[in-house]
């Protein structure tokens, strides 16, 4: 398992200057972090379909405690952290996101923030 500290971040939109589209520094810096993780892991590249599990853990607010919440229901969306997970592992722990067969992914609350992910080759083949 990869686990990153710190509150997740998710996948910012493309933003545009003139004719020209650029990612924001905020998605790239964290896309390198989680690569750079991976790869400090020493992962081996799966090319069969594969199977991510992700789990996103954000900061617990003090409103959120008083109201016993335990799923964050806030931004960012989880889609959006699906995919700077997607695009960061890349060429990495798969050779293309288009490998990724399931997903399972959740957004909670801890009091030590965190995203966790997993992969693993699909039971299917």
């Amino acid at each position: 398992m990869l686990v990153i500290s710190g509150p997740p971040i998710a996948k910012g939109r493309p933003r545009f200057a003139g004719k020209h589209v650029y990612t924001p520094q905020k998605t790239k810096d964290y896309e390198k972090r989680i690569a750079s993780e991976a790869l400090a892991m020493g992962v081996c590249k799966i090319n069969e379909p594969v199977f991510l599990t992700i789990r996103a853990f954000f900061p617990l607010s003090i409103a959120a405690a008083k109201r016993g919440d335990s799923h964050h229901t806030k931004r960012p969306d989880l889609d959006n952290i699906i995919k700077i997970v997607c695009d960061s592992l890349n060429g990495i722990a798969w050779k293309d996101d288009c490998q990724i067969v399931g997903v399972l992914a959740e957004k909670s609350y801890s009091d030590f923030p965190r995203l966790e992910i997993e992969w693993s080759a699909s039971d299917d083949n």
